[in-house]
């Protein structure tokens, strides 16, 4: 999973080295080039600190990005702003790690659930929110991993995905992961889908990445 941190308070720094633990981590202490990373990066999750102005939160408006913002002050009409601009919780400081870890990860789990309620390509059709997969009208058994590859590349459909992208939003140690993870993973999904005469779905884009096509389906 990859997150952006924006904190020009310097009260978030001490978490660095817990975050970079968890995540793969982009950390910028300034509300501009923290702007221009968001527009450029995929990113599970924004964490801003203290001293963040309603108009410097990035444009979420359109993303399933969640933000969370720590706050320093009593001043409600400021916390209230904040969340009309977008962020789906404030914290007050001091915010223990903990804490802030466990929103985070209640955020991203409930922003890639609620994306949408069905998806489908041909015959296959994913359900986010019941965590399944049907082929026609029959289920399937995916693995977590499996499922989690295949839900990321369906909400990503016309859309080559590095497997870089896949190892810093799927999995909690990132690029971390053993080199060949993706590879088996995608190749576990293929043979599955492969039972039910689905053998087309997940493409390789050789050197770039995967690829779900709707078009082609």
């Amino acid at each position: 999973m990859r997150i952006l941190l924006i904190d020009e308070s310097g009260l978030l720094d001490s978490y660095y080295h817990d975050f970079r633990d968890n995540y793969v981590v982009d950390f910028v202490h300034d509300s501009i080039e923290g702007q221009y990373l968001f527009e450029v990066n995929e990113y599970d999750a924004v964490v801003m600190g203290p001293c963040i102005k309603p108009n410097e939160i990035p444009n979420i408006n359109k993303n399933t990005v969640s933000v969370a913002v720590t706050y320093d002050n009593e001043d409600s009409n400021n916390r209230i702003s904040l969340l009309n601009s977008g962020v789906d919780v404030c914290l007050k400081e001091p915010v223990h790690y903990p804490e802030l870890d466990a929103q985070i990860k209640v955020l991203i789990k409930k922003a890639r659930s609620i994306s949408t309620d069905k998806i489908s390509v041909g015959n296959v059709s994913l359900y986010p929110l019941q965590k399944c997969v049907y082929i026609g009208s029959r289920s399937i058994r995916l693995r977590r991993k499996e499922y989690e590859i295949l839900q990321y590349l369906f909400f990503n459909i016309n859309k080559i995905v590095s497997k870089e992208e896949l190892l810093e939003h799927i999995w909690d140690d990132g690029l971390c992961v053993f080199s060949n993870t993706v590879e088996v993973q995608i190749r576990n999904l293929r043979l599955k889908l492969k039972k039910y005469k689905v053998y087309n779905l997940v493409q390789t884009v050789k050197g770039f990445g995967y690829l779900i096509k709707k078009s082609d389906l």
